[in-house]
């Protein structure tokens, strides 16, 4: 490479150019780059970054003609697939390589990919209606619940204001008054064993309850207990309640009220205020618990008055006033007791909530538990209803105070309602409205049924493709498996490199397993027809057995160029060190000496191989030997002498493996000769013993920089282990910047090799190492 008044002076494709030291340097970056780029994308790649620049194009195209980072003879991921005998040239366009893969599928994986891609848009599109309306929705189902519930507990909370005031007034009626006083100083001076007697006998008795009468106009039922919590006064005809205590339940509540505070609650049968008396019969009936006062407005009496029929009135209100057919009102405590009847008492006694009798009934009975099923469907809870939770309505109430659930919860029949509540602190009691789903979707199941169909299709596309594609791939490995090349069967593809792909094969008759080399069809032209045929004649001189061995070169009947080859089943030395480490010095010298005695071999021929690296040198186990070496890849060998076509094997920029290239070969005008090699070798040594490599930098400048100018190491400044001082010596030596320094033949190294290590080469080749795995 000669460089003068800016330009470089290189060689590429067989012609001499010059280019400038920027566009060198530009070459040399993509050169990296394209190098770990797929072969079959390559091509737009380089006109994409070379931009026009046809001098650039020609270098990294000259860069890659002549160096593959592959090893191609490696194990290799069997995943990778190829369709066998089919010589297209790869895409250059993905849009192209995705029509051909459509247009090579069956027709029934066609039609169903054609469905799929209506479908799929359409169920997309319905989802994100769906999403957008069901959000809408609900909005519109929190806000109007919330209205709903507020409102329904103003109106309840007013009316029952309204009542209790109502009912506060009789018991604030001076005649009142004064007759529950005189009741309460006959009950204060009466004995106590005549006390029932004298309060029963007083003309109090019957004026009062004449008195409540005529304030309600009703038949109105009462009650009254002094401060000593004793009845003095009922509506009863034979007053057996009269002069009688009060049960616990009564005392908690009659206390409030001697304490001043009026009670509205939902009085049933199980309710018994005076010991030994009856409790309401009948359905449960709204009450008031009124504290009465003298003139020195001081609590004197608690007064209950019930039998109204104002429940009745309470209920229609409740239920009626939401104005929608599938809500319902319900009225609970914290226990979950319904205080006021259900609307669905018919259904309720169906399903086995409330007994059958019709006569029952809900309110005061009834406790709001969620039965986890849906009963109107005839499903059986799984454990028993006492001990099932509460319904999120009650136990949301109780617990925050008001709320809207819009996205559904089960009711105490198990049915999907939406629902919103809120807590009464004043009257301790909870109120919410439950609207069934069903209600408010009605079409709902229109709507499941679509998306139901959707999905059933857009799977069974799926499945046709999926199956489709199976099948594909069995009939290809079918196809693969039946391809023959001559008398050779290929079985799958083990690697690809820039100029064709390598197969795994088997003779028909021999049952040998052999690797076959097939030149891609786009770059069957007559340089690379001769560079091929070039590469199996080369290699074919070769005899040693730690060289590749070629047993067959030709053209198939589908016009393909095949290299027959020698199947290894191994590791490279780059492997081999990745996963082991650095090599132990003397299993490293054995491999040495083989790789040497190869080498020796060639150039006694007088080829040079120009791209040794550990990725070309695989360990192997032949014959029950194991560390048995094998040099690959002649591909890029020349001839010292002897002539030839130069046009097919000059190097571009650079050609080979910039890390192992020795320093004259950056010089495209030097001669070239066997020192190539041994430099390579000596950097080869350098990696096993130390796992790194002798030329530092990760650009081709750095590297360049590096082998042109950078001292030259010694192992044993950077390996691990103690490195015999011959073996250094003999590295440092093939790492001459000089090619005239280095040894001057493989002979020299091997007699050196032998030396440091005091083994023949018989013996280094029979020697039993360390086995790779």
């Amino acid at each position: 490479m000669a460089r003068d008044q800016g330009m470089v002076t290189a060689t590429i494709a067989g012609r001499r150019t010059s280019v400038t030291p920027d566009q060198y340097k530009r070459a040399q970056e993509l050169f990296l780059q394209a190098v770990d780029i797929d072969v079959r994308e390559r091509t737009e790649w380089i006109e994409k970054h070379c931009a026009g620049d046809a001098q650039l194009k020609r270098a990294v195209e000259g860069l890659l003609t002549h160096d593959d980072p592959r090893t191609l003879l490696t194990k290799l991921d069997p995943t990778i697939k190829t369709t066998l005998g089919v010589a297209a040239a790869p895409a250059s366009r993905p849009l192209a390589k995705l029509w051909r893969w459509l247009v090579a599928m069956p027709r029934a994986a066609q039609l169903a990919l054609a469905a799929l891609a209506v479908i799929l848009p359409v169920l997309i599109a319905a989802l994100a209606i769906d999403h957008v309306t069901e959000s809408f929705r609900k909005q519109v189902r929190v806000a109007a619940l919330s209205e709903l519930v507020e409102a329904k507990a103003n109106a309840v909370q007013l009316w029952l204001e309204r009542e209790q005031s109502i009912s506060q007034t009789w018991a604030d009626s001076p005649e009142v008054r004064r007759m529950v006083a005189e009741l309460v100083a006959v009950a204060a001076a009466a004995p106590e064993d005549s006390l029932a007697m004298a309060l029963i006998d007083s003309p109090q008795q019957l004026e009062l309850e004449h008195e409540l009468h005529d304030l309600s106009g009703l038949d109105l039922r009462y009650a009254v207990w002094n401060r000593n919590l004793v009845t003095i006064a009922d509506w009863s005809a034979e007053k057996t309640g009269v002069g009688v205590g009060v049960t616990p339940d009564g005392a908690a509540r009659l206390t409030h009220v001697i304490d001043g505070q009026s009670e509205v609650v939902i009085l049933s049968s199980a309710d018994v205020i005076t010991r030994n008396y009856p409790g309401v019969p009948g359905k449960p009936q709204l009450a008031m618990f009124l504290p009465v006062r003298n003139e020195a407005n001081t609590v004197i009496a608690a007064m209950l008055v019930y039998g109204t029929q104002r429940e009745d009135e309470l209920l229609r209100f409740v239920h009626l006033s939401s104005g929608i057919d599938g809500a319902a009102t319900l009225v609970f405590d914290r226990g979950g007791c319904l205080l006021l009847e259900s609307p669905y008492n018919q259904q309720l006694r169906e399903l086995g909530l409330l007994p059958k009798d019709p006569t029952t009934f809900s309110a005061k009975r009834l406790v709001l538990r969620d039965p986890g099923v849906d009963l109107t469907a005839g499903k059986v809870p799984a454990e028993p209803l006492d001990s099932r939770p509460l319904t999120k309505l009650v136990r949301m109430a109780s617990r925050v105070g008001s709320g809207v659930d819009a996205d559904g919860y089960r009711d105490v029949r198990g049915v999907w309602v939406v629902g919103g509540w809120q807590w009464l602190d004043e009257y301790n009691c909870g109120i919410g409205i439950e609207i069934e789903k069903a209600w408010l979707e009605p079409d709902r199941w229109l709507y499941r049924t679509a998306m139901e169909t959707l999905l059933s299709t857009l799977a069974a596309c799926l499945g046709v493709i999926a199956y489709s594609l199976f099948t594909i791939g069995r009939l290809q490995n079918r196809v693969a498996a039946a391809h023959r090349i001559g008398p050779y069967v290929l079985e799958r593809m083990i690697g690809e490199g820039g100029m064709g792909y390598v197969y795994l094969a088997r003779h028909d008759l021999l049952k040998r397993r052999t690797a076959i080399k097939l030149l891609r069809p786009e770059v069957t032209d007559n340089n690379n027809l001769q560079r091929f045929q070039r590469e199996a004649l080369l290699a074919a001189k070769l005899e040693h057995p730690n060289t590749i061995c070629v047993y067959d070169f030709g053209v198939s009947p589908d016009h393909l160029f095949y290299l027959v080859m020698e199947w290894i089943d191994g590791v490279t030395l780059d492997q081999l060190v990745s996963q082991q480490g650095p090599v132990a010095v003397d299993r490293c010298i054995r491999l040495l000496c083989q790789i040497a005695m190869s080498l020796r071999e060639a150039h006694l021929i007088g080829l040079i191989h120009r791209d040794l690296k550990p990725q070309n040198i695989m360990v192997a186990q032949r014959a029950g030997e194991t560390d048995v070496v094998k040099v690959l890849d002649f591909g890029l060998a020349r001839e010292v002498v002897g002539g030839g076509n130069k046009s097919l094997t000059a190097i571009g920029l650079v050609a080979g493996t910039p890390r192992y290239m020795a320093p004259e070969r950056w010089q495209p005008a030097a001669t070239l000769g066997p020192a190539v090699d041994i430099y390579a070798f000596g950097c080869i040594a350098f990696f096993m013993l130390t796992g790194r490599h002798a030329l530092a930098g990760d650009s081709i400048d750095e590297i360049c920089q590096a082998s042109l100018a950078q001292p030259t190491p010694r192992a044993s400044q950077y390996a691990a282990q103690v490195i015999p001082a011959g073996l250094d010596d003999l590295i440092v030596h093939c790492l001459d910047k000089d090619p005239q320094r280095r040894p001057a033949s493989f002979d020299a190294i091997l007699y050196r090799l032998r030396s440091t290590n005091n083994v023949s080469t018989e013996s280094a080749l029979s020697s039993t190492g360390s086995s790779i795995s």
